[in-house]
């Protein structure tokens, strides 16, 4: 496992006002370890894990059946936060929540359309209902699919400013009316270093991220002063099966530029240590590309043959990548039947007198025989 750089995050500004009356929480859920060694993920395998309690702050996660959002959601539980654990496909959570063997008493699991203004209310109203409270909202839900700009269709352009812009728009405004009125909450977005500097091949993806940055930096301002944070969270390639599906879209190079990509863990390690518990305005991970990636957003022109260098470095990666997949199997063809020749056959198999054959069952009587046609009754 490769060892990420970890400097400060950039954009760290002013933090935002203490909630006056902060819901009663858990003990910090990354207490352990090097808070920059993502070798060491939470609580040690050792300790007891924690469950939610019914005192636990309430948490909110869109985009949570695999990946980042999956690998979050199992955090906050085992730190004790209630979950609003959510998804398009609520099949997906359902038994991912199985699998974990999760206690549901203080956890939903709920099926959301992020781009659904209504089904987002509806969710809200019940949460508040049963807790009275949201305390914090991650929306970690993506949609990707690259495309050179000549080539790509409305459908593409719907998705990613739908989902990637419009879902976490429309959460952030919602839940931040709550988080308003109770004076106190954190909203985390999930952007992507696509959002801070042009991404060719992926320009759709890449607009959408700038979107929910811009978006995101601007709405923290606006709400400090009701003791409400926003924090964007801007990562590198993560090995997910977003961008396992990239492998073979050349468009997508750039996201391979950096060899070896983060794990799951290493990001959720990440984001629960330095977004969920420090509150920046910003989060770059790692660092080092985050300000590279800065560096191209301010000088586009200047720094255009770098990037170009990194898109063909990106692309040698996905050739290796690819060549590293074991072959198909190949498919199994149905074994030929043995000619039935008469040399073969014993003597009773010869019969052709009605008589049973050796050893075998007798012939069925006339009240016995099936249907005429041949169907099963």
């Amino acid at each position: 496992m490769h060892a990420p750089e970890h400097d400060g995050p950039p954009g760290s500004g002013q933090a935002a006002p203490a909630d006056p009356e902060p819901a009663p929480g858990p003990p910090d859920p990354a207490d352990h370890g090097d808070p920059a060694d993502p070798e060491q993920p939470g609580p040690r395998p050792d300790e007891p894990q924690r469950v939610p309690t019914p005192q636990g702050p309430v948490a909110l996660l869109t985009g949570a059946a695999n990946g980042i959002g999956w690998g979050l959601a199992e955090r906050l539980y085992a730190a004790g936060y209630r979950l609003v654990v959510t998804d398009l496909d609520g099949e997906a959570l359902l038994r991912r929540a199985a699998a974990a063997s999760w206690v549901t008493g203080l956890l939903r699991l709920e099926e959301l359309d992020v781009r659904d203004p209504a089904a987002w209310q509806a969710l809200l109203d019940a949460t508040i209902a049963r807790w009275g409270r949201i305390d914090l909202l991650i929306n970690c839900a993506g949609w990707l699919r690259p495309a050179w700009v000549h080539e790509a269709v409305p459908e593409q352009v719907d998705g990613h400013l739908d989902v990637n812009a419009k879902g976490a728009m429309l959460g952030t405004c919602l839940v931040a009316r709550q988080m308003v009125r109770q004076r106190g909450g954190h909203v985390v977005n999930l952007a992507s270093l696509a959002g801070v500097t042009p991404v060719p091949g992926m320009s759709l993806y890449s607009g959408s991220k700038f979107a929910v940055r811009g978006f995101s930096l601007a709405a923290r301002e606006e709400l400090r002063e009701h003791g409400v944070s926003v924090t964007v969270v801007c990562t590198d390639a993560v090995g997910t099966d977003l961008l396992d599906a990239q492998l073979d879209a050349d468009e997508a190079a750039l996201a391979f530029s950096r060899g070896s990509p983060y794990t799951v863990a290493e990001m959720t390690e990440l984001i629960m240590r330095r977004a969920v518990l420090r509150r920046p305005a910003e989060l770059s991970l790692p660092a080092s590309r985050g300000a590279l990636a800065k560096l191209f957003g301010a000088l586009p022109a200047a720094t255009a043959p770098l990037l170009r260098m990194l898109q063909a470095r990106g692309a040698r990666n996905q050739r290796a990548l690819r060549a590293q997949r074991p072959a198909p199997e190949p498919e199994e063809q149905p074994k030929e039947q043995p000619e039935d020749r008469p040399e073969d056959r014993t003597e009773d198999e010869h019969r052709t007198d009605g008589q049973p054959t050796s050893g075998g069952p007798e012939p069925p009587a006339a009240d016995d025989a099936g249907p005429a046609d041949g169907r099963q009754g």
